[in-house]
């Protein structure tokens, strides 16, 4: 048996540049949304492309992008209903 390429089928494959925070990847038709990495991968990321920049996005419960000037202020909100 052997398997061949039809048009719909995928030619390309991922690379470590396509898993960076912020990038929205597509597998198996679903959407995945990179908002962090762990240390090993920030420690590999490092080694092999010199990257430094690691800065997490913040996401709600449901996946919608917070705004950082936002979820610093919502954080703080949250100090201040929790104190009284």
């Amino acid at each position: 048996m052997v398997m061949e390429l039809s048009d719909k089928e995928t030619k390309e494959y991922f690379s470590p540049v396509d898993f960076a925070i912020g990038k929205t990847i597509q597998i198996y038709n679903r959407q995945f949304f990179l908002y962090d990495c762990d240390n090993f991968t920030r420690a590999y990321y490092w080694k092999h492309f010199g990257k430094t920049d690691f800065e997490p996005i913040t996401v709600d419960r449901k996946g919608n992008v917070i705004p950082q000037e936002v979820s610093t202020t919502f954080v703080f909100l949250l100090v201040i209903i929790k104190i009284k």
